[in-house]
């Protein structure tokens, strides 16, 4: 009896062959690599990457001031400054990133 075995020519390689090969686990950007966001793998543009997690970091900021329930806008970025435990000087640098995307 013959086991068919896989061939070293990746060219010839079935979806099952990549599979097992390269399993796709996903990392923090994406549960997998189809889902992910970035245009490059965060391996290989760390920059890219970086820039990424800055820009959703800036956006969860901006919402939640937002949401916040103080009527002054100052006051809601105080408040935010202090339960997240930044400077109020990130908050408005996240809320000016915000409004030029």
């Amino acid at each position: 009896m013959t086991i068919p075995v896989r061939g070293n020519n990746p060219e010839t390689w079935t979806g099952n062959d990549w599979a097992s090969e390269y399993p796709d686990n996903g990392c923090r950007a994406a549960v997998c690599c189809v889902e992910c966001p970035l245009l490059f793998c965060k391996h290989d543009d760390p920059t890219a990457y970086r820039a990424f997690q800055v820009r959703q970091r800036y956006q969860a900021i901006a919402a939640r001031v937002a949401t916040g329930l103080q009527s002054d806008k100052k006051h809601r970025v105080e408040a935010t400054a202090k339960v997240l435990g930044i400077t109020e000087r990130t908050v408005w640098r996240a809320l000016s990133a915000a409004r030029r995307e």
